[in-house]
């Protein structure tokens, strides 16, 4: 059931070019994550989000994504609070600051 493709997504992302990473984000990685277990896909998306270093397209790309897979009910939105929110309380990174208002 879960996706082979998915997994190894996730398992090489950090690998990958930026140009291949934010075309992941565009093309295919919504049809790819919605298959596999919501805590893995959480985990995933939680660290590019809260990765300081990544792209910022890319961060606000993980973060529609994770809205996208809380409308389809994969990831609950108590999820997406948490991320938002609690994880980004003490944090002075700008792009947390921008997306939380």
């Amino acid at each position: 059931m879960f996706s082979k493709m998915g997994n190894a997504i996730i398992e090489e992302y950090r690998n990958f070019s930026i140009a291949r990473r934010m075309q992941l984000f565009d093309e295919l990685l919504y049809s790819e994550l919605s298959q596999l277990e919501s805590r893995v896909v959480l985990k995933f998306i939680n660290s590019v989000i809260l990765d300081e270093r990544e792209n910022s397209y890319i961060r606000k790309r993980a973060v529609e994504e994770l809205r996208n897979l809380s409308t389809i009910g994969i990831i609950k939105s108590r999820n997406i609070l948490s991320t938002l929110i609690d994880n980004w309380a003490d944090s002075e990174d700008t792009f947390f600051r921008i997306v939380q208002n």
